[in-house]
């Protein structure tokens, strides 16, 4: 699982290619790197970006966009565990207070 992320209105996810070509799109995919704090309370982690789900399931490198790399952290609420769909609602949550459109996928 990972998050499909759209970018903010009237803005585009720019990287660039290995060739130097420099590329603009709508949306990306966003895979976690994340950990669990000993106390079963927080979660920090992460952003790993890719052109799409596919690119990532074909083994195509990171590429390298204004949210690669960026951090989150949060509290674990309620009867949620840690776990990777919490973190991923975490993040999704930080993506969205940020102004993009995520979605779980």
């Amino acid at each position: 699982m990972g998050l499909k992320v759209t970018a903010k209105e009237g803005e585009k996810f720019n990287f660039l290619y290995l060739t130097g070509e420099e590329k603009q799109v709508n949306e990306i995919y966003v895979r976690l790197e994340f950990y669990c704090f000993p106390c079963g309370k927080k979660i920090n982690g992460s952003l790993k970006t890719y052109y799409s789900k596919e690119a990532f399931k074909n083994g195509a490198n990171e590429i390298k966009t204004g949210i690669s790399g960026a951090n989150f952290e949060g509290e674990i609420q309620g009867n949620d565990k840690q776990s990777v769909e919490t973190a991923e609602k975490i993040a999704q949550t930080a993506l969205i207070e940020s102004g993009y459109t995520t979605e779980i996928v």
